[in-house]
C-alpha cells in the first residue's frame, strides 16, 4: 500500500516488520514477501504488558473487531511486550505458548496513548 510521508524534521516514523507474516511456504519453498507497518507514536495507539512464566518463547497477537489478526509481539526473556502502530479501537489480544493454555484479553487501543494490560499468567 502507498505510503505518503511529509517532510517534517521532528517526526519519526517507524516501520513495524513482521517477519512472522512475512515468511510464506509454498509447493515446498520459502519465500519472503516482507509485511510492513509504517506508523507514527502520535498517530497511533500501543499496548503493553508481560506475560509469565518466564522465558516460555509466547506469542500474543492483537485481533480486531472481526477477528482479523493486526500484529504479533514477541515478550522479551522476563516476558514484557509492547505492540505499536494500532490504530483507535478494541482489540482482543491472545496469549500463546507451547504446552500452555491459550488465553485472551480484551483491550481498547488509543491514538497517541499506551495503554497497560495487567499481567497474564499462562497455565499448562
Amino acid at each position: 500500500f502507498p505510503v505518503t510521508i511529509a517532510a517534517a524534521a521532528d517526526k519519526e516514523v517507524v516501520i513495524d516488520f513482521d517477519v512472522a507474516r512475512s515468511i510464506v511456504e509454498g509447493n515446498g519453498v520459502y519465500y519472503l514477501r516482507p509485511k510492513i507497518r509504517p506508523f507514527h507514536d502520535q498517530n497511533a495507539g500501543a499496548i503493553e504488558g508481560k506475560v509469565l512464566p518466564a522465558n516460555i518463547f509466547a506469542v500474543v497477537t492483537a485481533l480486531d473487531a472481526s477477528g482479523a489478526e493486526v500484529a504479533k509481539a514477541l515478550p522479551k526473556p522476563d516476558g514484557e511486550f509492547k505492540i505499536r502502530g494500532l490504530a483507535d479501537g478494541t482489540y482482543t489480544l491472545k496469549f500463546e505458548a507451547k504446552d500452555y493454555q491459550t488465553q485472551t484479553a480484551s483491550v481498547t487501543a488509543v491514538k497517541g496513548k499506551c495503554v497497560k494490560v495487567n499481567t497474564v499468567t499462562l497455565i499448562k
